[in-house]
């Protein structure tokens, strides 16, 4: 990747796999559907409360993946 230029955080990384295990964790032995529901936003928020990913990169992604406006349709 960093051939490629692509930054790679090694730290945010394992934080990231760090969430998810908890989160998996959470749902496997929780087991229902109310548990996988909590252990999605107890991923979700642990992201988001240490900026992984940082809200930059998610709007350079949005940017990158949502069409573009263009002129002359509707």
């Amino acid at each position: 990747m960093r051939r490629q230029g692509i930054a790679v955080d090694l730290w945010l990384i394992a934080k990231v796999l760090g969430f998810l295990a908890v989160a998996g964790a959470l749902a496997a032995l929780g087991g229902t559907p109310a548990w996988r529901g909590l252990a999605l936003v107890l991923f979700t928020g642990l992201c988001f409360s240490f900026n992984a990913p940082h809200p930059r990169d998610l709007f350079a992604l949005a940017a990158t993946l949502l069409p573009r406006g263009r002129g002359g349709h509707g």
